[in-house]
């Protein structure tokens, strides 16, 4: 029996950061005394979060020393991690870079824990076998995700990744990471003290207990005791206690241990262990919490824009810029990595802590998009000046569209102007001209009002095509007295149409769509649908007399919001009635009722294949869901969504779950979109940061519904249907019931289904939804870049780039591209990187950015002066370093 101590520790959760972090002082300061005054106390394990030396350090500067002894030692084990994160509701390429500063911040102190340690986490994607081989790391140790798969598998088994990666994944089966807490110890406070004796006795009774069930799922002699929980302290008489236990336990051993030994031994048994793949989503053993996706909405919505901005727009032209001769913002680019991996913590990210934790996470989020937009806006300022945007006419305003992504893109972008927009139409027009002289109409956003954000300021849109990959192409802004208003664009008081789709709004305020080419109908899309939350931070769930409430019967007020050549807007407005909270008795919801408006806008551009939707509601009324639901005629068994550097494939059936500790969820978690579809169509919800999707099965066809507001006022409850116990301690959380003015942003995207026909329209669209194209404003120069310009262009554009950025180290610079593909039917892709100078060397890297040993067959080959080839197998992520 391997005994292993441990803290697992939340940095933030029913208390604060502050607060928490005096705990963290105290126990770190008791574990030195432990450590110095018996050496038979062997090891002790801090969560595997390289955060937490961070904050002790900043209190305890005198102790790095001290730590850094202990950690070289091996008694201390710290990392892999930065934080230990919720895999779910983060991009995979923030799993990433939480895993490089982790290892960064570890090696600094002497040693990195190399086994993949994440014992709280509510659930695992299915990418995480290869993002933790990608470190060096081939082992896992979990609680919570396994169904009945697991009284197949054991609590040893190899997990498979989609790619073939392969990792030794152990289950904590004795109830989790605290199965033998506060080992002879009755009534522990909540660092794990006590003022009673130590009982030897319950000990020994603790650890028998425990390895009847242990027995039961072990694969192999080891047996693993978790000697730990949340804050709690080191027990300082463990090495008494072992000898105890060692004098009566009459079959078996046991030893003060760390999960690195733990994983050698087991290892070293040779066991034929079985095998599972997939996602971990799951509540047989423990609570799997799946409300947490849709928990205080607005901090998902802001993680998803700190994330995108950083990941999509920041770094890449931080990136470019240093290629042509800037100085890499590294360190401030790292403190808004930091700012944003703290923040996904899974009781920060998930919401299910007390209000003042979620005030500090959003003050985070914000930190880190600030740092992210001072830097693509110097970086846009020092690449706009390289460029030569001189023409004829010098009357001329130049206008430079810039792409952050990796395909050549065709989408509406806007700019501000400093200059007021015409206020008649007899005064000139704007016009926009490319540098070949082709012209594209313009639509000054504001003329409806004839007013500015700011006085003498005009924000105007054009339709930008083409604009070439990781590149530019510069537009030039002049005045014209004929009025260029030619567009595929139509609006009537309930329809608006542009040459690819044809929708017209009902009367009460759904709508029904045609894509023109394909004459593909959907009826009766965006119903909204509102019923009561009983439930709590963790978990959905309804009352004992449940109300469904919808906006099938309103009457709809639709206005024409604005209309242009460019982009067109029908404003759909219903009101529902909903219940002002629960019933006092919470059986249900209460009589009284409060009337909230949702102002939907449905807009279409000309020249875009995308129907984007906004919608703004101020929230009055409290425990409740409210969700857009978008019914099709679409006959399919499951839906597919896309997680972190894979798409999922759900089915729309709910296991039978049998004696689950949990029963399963028909909400489940996206990242960018999810798609339904059958042999001739295809439906795509495109979300910006709205994680939580349902899909369910009508006699008519399949239903999505996307979750925009989950509303609840307690931390925990033990009085849920949904979930039998609680999960946390019994606090209020008013602000969770997220009161007030809330806006959401998705999209519409179909397609006829042409036999096995891959999806990159699906996740292209989702990113131009998301990262759109910029557009910088600047004077008529020279430069040394031409007037339309790409930097690296990688063929196929079915391929996607989660990372460009410059490498991660002191010694040597390279500039360092991560991708990846979706396509689920190739077997290998063969990939062409072109860069717009001479390539000196290029080489394949570990995720961690250390040399990849894969052979001279697998290495990148230069085909000309600038450009290399390597082959990218189905779901691998490959990351490769380009010398110029």
């Amino acid at each position: 029996i391997h005994l292993v101590s441990h803290t697992h520790w939340d940095r933030e959760w029913y208390l604060p950061f502050e607060e928490t972090r005096v705990k963290l002082v105290r126990l770190v300061d008791k574990l030195f005394k432990v450590l110095d005054s018996d050496l038979d106390y062997r090891f002790f394990v801090l969560d595997g979060q390289a955060v937490i030396l961070e904050d002790y350090l900043q209190i305890r500067p005198n102790k790095r020393g001290l730590l850094e002894k202990y950690i070289r030692q091996g008694r201390i084990f710290v990392g892999p991690w930065y934080v230990l994160p919720d895999e779910f509701l983060v991009s995979g390429e923030s799993l990433i870079r939480n895993l490089l500063i982790g290892h960064q911040i570890a090696e600094e102190f002497g040693r990195v824990m190399n086994v993949g340690y994440l014992p709280d986490p509510f659930g695992h994607i299915s990418q995480l076998p290869q993002i933790l081989r990608g470190f060096g790391i081939d082992s896992m140790i979990f609680s919570r995700g396994l169904g009945d798969e697991g009284e197949k598998t054991g609590s040893e088994f190899i997990w498979r990744g989609p790619d073939g990666s392969k990792l030794l994944a152990v289950r904590q089966a004795a109830g989790g990471y605290w199965d033998t807490q506060s080992l002879g110890y009755d009534n522990p406070d909540v660092s794990g003290n006590t003022k009673e004796p130590l009982n030897l006795k319950k000990a020994l009774d603790t650890i028998n207990r425990n390895k009847l069930l242990l027995t039961k799922y072990a694969r192999t002699p080891h047996l693993l005791a978790n000697n730990g929980e949340d804050f709690l302290e080191p027990q300082p008489e463990i090495p008494q206690i072992i000898q105890y236990l060692n004098n009566h336990l009459e079959d078996a051993t046991v030893i003060h241990s760390s999960y690195e030994d733990l994983i050698s031994s087991i290892k070293a048994s040779r066991p034929q262990l079985g095998s599972f793949e997939g996602e971990m989503r799951s509540g047989r053993y423990l609570f799997l919490l799946p409300g947490v996706l849709s928990t205080r909405i607005y901090l998902k919505q802001a993680n998803e824009r700190s994330q995108t901005y950083l990941e999509k727009i920041a770094e890449p032209l931080a990136t470019l810029a240093w290629l042509e001769g800037q100085q890499y913002p590294e360190e401030i680019l790292r403190q808004a990595w930091k700012y944003l991996l703290q923040s996904h913590p899974h009781d920060s990210i998930c919401g299910s802590g007390v209000d003042e934790v979620h005030r500090d996470v959003m003050r985070r989020l914000t930190w880190s998009q600030q740092i992210s937009k001072a830097i693509a806006e110097t970086s846009l300022d020092y690449l706009a000046e390289k460029i030569d945007t001189v023409v004829e006419d010098t009357a001329c305003q130049p206008i430079i569209v810039f792409n952050t992504l990796n395909w050549t893109r065709t989408d509406v972008v806007s700019v501000k102007l400093q200059q007021p927009p015409p206020k008649t139409a007899s005064l000139p027009c704007f016009e926009i001209r490319d540098s070949n002289g082709r012209s594209t109409p313009v639509q000054i956003n504001n003329e409806q009002t004839g007013t500015s954000e700011k006085p003498g300021e005009t924000e105007i849109s054009f339709l930008a095509e083409k604009i070439p990959p990781y590149g530019y192409r510069v537009y030039f802004l002049t005045t014209s007295q004929k009025t260029n208003r030619t567009s595929t664009l139509k609006v009537t008081t309930n329809s608006v149409e542009n040459e690819h789709f044809h929708i017209r709004v009902n009367s009460n305020g759904t709508f029904n769509l045609r894509d023109k080419a394909s004459n593909i109908t959907f009826n009766g899309l965006l119903l909204f649908e509102d019923v009561e939350d009983a439930g709590d931070e963790y978990n959905f769930s309804p009352a004992k007399i449940t109300q469904r409430i919808t906006s099938e019967k309103c009457d709809a007020k639709i206005t024409v919001q604005s209309k242009g050549p460019v982009s067109a807007t029908l404003k759909i407005e219903v009101t529902l009635n909903l219940p002002e909270e629960l019933a006092k008795d919470r059986s249900g919801r209460s009589e009284k009722t409060i009337p909230c408006r949702l102002e939907n806008y449905i807009t279409l551009h000309s020249g875009v294949r995308r129907i984007n939707i906004r919608t703004a509601f101020e929230n009055k009324v409290k425990d409740h869901r409210l969700s857009a639901v978008f019914p099709t005629d679409i006959k399919t068994s499951h839906s597919e969504a896309e997680g972190p550097f894979d798409i999922i494939q759900r089915s729309i059936y709910l296991p039978a779950a049998t004696d689950w500790k949990e029963p399963p969820a028909s909400t489940h978690p996206q990242q960018s979109f999810v798609t339904i579809s059958d042999k001739k169509k295809t439906l795509t919800l495109v979300n910006q940061g709205l994680p939580e999707y349902e899909a369910l099965r009508t006699k008519n066809g399949a239903i999505l519904a996307l979750t925009l507001l989950r509303c609840v006022g307690w931390l925990s409850r033990e009085d849920l249907q949904t979930r039998k116990g609680r999960a946390g301690p019994l606090i209020p959380t008013p602000e969770a019931q997220c009161l007030g003015k809330h806006e959401f942003r998705y999209a519409l995207l179909i397609q006829q289904k042409e036999g096995k026909k891959n999806k990159e329209a699906f996740w292209q669209e989702a990113y131009n939804h998301n990262a759109p194209l910029l557009a910088q404003a600047t004077p008529q120069h020279p430069g040394s870049l031409p007037k339309t310009h790409t930097f690296l262009q990688i063929k196929p554009e079915t391929v996607i780039v989660s990372a460009l950025k410059k490498k991660e180290s002191k010694q040597e610079e390279g500039l360092i591209l991560r991708a990846y593909h979706l396509n689920q039917e190739t077997t290998e892709e063969e990939v062409e990187i072109k860069t717009y100078r001479e390539v000196k060397q290029a080489h394949l890297l570990n995720l961690n950015e250390t040399p990849k040993h894969s052979g001279k067959n697998s290495e990148p080959h230069q085909t000309s002066q600038n450009k290399i080839q390597f082959k990218i197998k189905p779901h691998k992520i490959t990351t490769i370093q380009i010398d110029l």
